[in-house]
């Protein structure tokens, strides 16, 4: 993450500072009094969401971590229909949610060679 990675800095404290930053930005644009799913990787790192959890407690928000399996299904779905999404080229980034300018198609679609003689 630049510039923490142009710095002699220890792995584990660059991790450290990522996490405090994302936390710290998510906190942020939360409204109060609001209940918030955490899936995929994120759901998976407890320091992550047990700071998270205390900065969103400061504005009387929620913060719920489902089960491992309940998690990755529900991450794993979206990533099926982003993909979807982007074979459709329909805009897969929506602005109202990235906070962009613009709805924006993300992703590549990598197709296998075709095979001579077919």
């Amino acid at each position: 993450i630049y510039p923490l990675d142009q710095m002699e800095i220890e792995p584990r404290d660059i991790l450290r500072s990522y996490i405090e930053f994302a936390s710290d930005e998510i906190a942020r644009t939360i409204r109060s009094n609001t209940c918030l799913l955490v899936t995929g990787g994120g759901a998976h790192h407890r320091y992550f969401t047990e700071l998270l959890s205390g900065k969103l407690a400061k504005k009387k928000s929620m913060l719920t971590v489902p089960e491992n399996v309940i998690a990755d299904y529900k991450e794993s779905i979206l990533m099926a229909y982003a993909g979807l999404l982007r074979l459709e080229n329909i805009p897969n980034f929506i602005s109202e949610a990235t906070g962009a300018k613009t709805d924006t198609i993300g992703g590549a679609v990598y197709l296998p060679p075709l095979k001579s003689g077919i």
